[in-house]
């Protein structure tokens, strides 16, 4: 668990806070969030390990005891929010969910552990909450922004069209996803590990200019890159958000960690031992993806969709 205590919020407060939890394919994040001075503020953020692939069979459902974990987390969500002081707060659920083979009946078995709606995203929709969440806080650019979430079950691309809005782009396929089916029988050859990146994203159709954007990174795997990159002992969201990566430093850590087991792994991320099952093949995955769409760094955002959602409500007036 990754956590973050800072001062309780008065129930009489009149700029409530809000509670949200991403619950993705992977990792559960929650972010207890407030505006204040025109700003989004974080009260506290944890993330929790879900793994709602891990007893997943060939139908695609949503094990128990994985609906045990997510719910879990969902409880935690709810304690903080009566805690905090939040009126409002909903539940995002992303590939794991969305494609499960017992949906319905894993979301009706969450609802009873929190008391805010739970929504099931479609993949633009969680993507353009990733895009507008990780751009909170980050140092601006005269470049158009282009973010690429690379998540537990599947990755998306959004990028500016011409004019307003964003195109988008994706695939069904992350890095729990990839690790499942690459590491079945153990790590493949590194060339392997290579191709098998590179074929996941060679189908994308992308625009000639897109070279031309800042390339915005969000998710687990970018962020403990990060992390990893700066020696950091303990998680800190405000040392990662805004740190660069090259695709060359991206490589080097693939190609690293394709020789290192999952013990060995765990200890350098002290912060998210759980990570260290599927770090490999989203670190390939993330040069994959860079190299598809001619990039030569990313920069890192802490923040995604969680911080998407709670931007939304918050511009929301309370009924």
């Amino acid at each position: 668990m990754i956590g973050a205590k800072r001062q309780p919020v008065p129930r009489g407060d009149t700029n409530s806070p809000v509670a949200i939890c991403d619950l993705g394919t992977f990792s559960g994040l929650i972010l207890i969030a407030r505006k204040r001075g025109g700003r989004i503020e974080a009260i506290r953020e944890e993330a929790h390990t879900v793994d709602l692939f891990r007893e997943s069979g060939s139908n695609r459902n949503v094990g128990s005891a994985a609906l045990r974990r997510a719910g879990g987390v969902l409880a935690r969500l709810d304690a903080l929010a009566a805690e905090l002081g939040c009126m409002r707060g909903t539940v995002i659920c992303t590939e794991a969910i969305r494609s499960a083979g017992n949906r319905d009946r894993a979301v009706a078995a969450l609802a009873g552990h929190v008391r805010f709606p739970i929504r099931v995203v479609s993949q633009r929709q969680e993507a353009l909450l990733s895009a507008s969440g990780s751009l909170i806080g980050l140092p601006g650019s005269r470049r158009p922004s282009a973010v690429i979430d690379v998540g537990g079950g599947s990755t998306e691309i959004l990028f500016p069209k011409v004019g307003q809005g964003w195109s988008f782009r994706g695939v069904r396929y992350g890095a729990a996803r990839a690790t499942r089916e690459w590491f079945a029988d153990g790590k493949p050859a590194e060339g392997l590990a290579q191709e098998q990146a590179a074929r996941t994203f060679r189908a994308l159709r992308l625009p000639d200019s897109l070279p031309g954007h800042r390339m915005v990174g969000v998710g687990g795997t970018i962020t403990t890159l990060a992390a990893m990159e700066l020696r950091l002992r303990s998680y800190s969201a405000g040392r990662i958000h805004g740190v660069r990566l090259s695709v060359g430093r991206i490589e080097q850590f693939a190609h690293f960690l394709l020789g290192k087991s999952e013990q060995q792994i765990a200890r350098m991320i002290p912060f998210d031992p759980a990570r260290a099952r599927v770090l490999t093949a989203g670190t390939f995955l993330w040069a994959g993806v860079l190299n598809r769409v001619g990039a030569r760094e990313v920069m890192v955002s802490a923040h995604g969709l969680r911080w998407g959602a709670a931007a939304r409500l918050l511009e929301t007036n309370p009924s």
